[in-house]
């Protein structure tokens, strides 16, 4: 339990910056193109959050 309890808080934690930063890429992206924000945020938003859910189960084996 306390492993799935410590994964859990390790993609919502990378997964909160990951927005963030997404956000304000977006933001900027959206100041040149901005047709292109939403596809922007949401691309770099998914990328992030499965690389992040991959950085936690690597964690949580203790590989890093």
């Amino acid at each position: 339990m306390l492993t799935l309890l410590r994964l859990v808080l390790i993609f919502v934690l990378v997964g909160a910056a990951g927005i963030t930063v997404a956000f304000g890429i977006a933001l900027l992206v959206g100041l040149v193109l901005p047709s292109l924000k939403v596809p922007i945020f949401l691309l770099i938003s998914f990328w992030w959050l499965w690389m992040g859910w991959k950085y936690a189960k690597a964690r949580d084996r203790g590989a890093l």
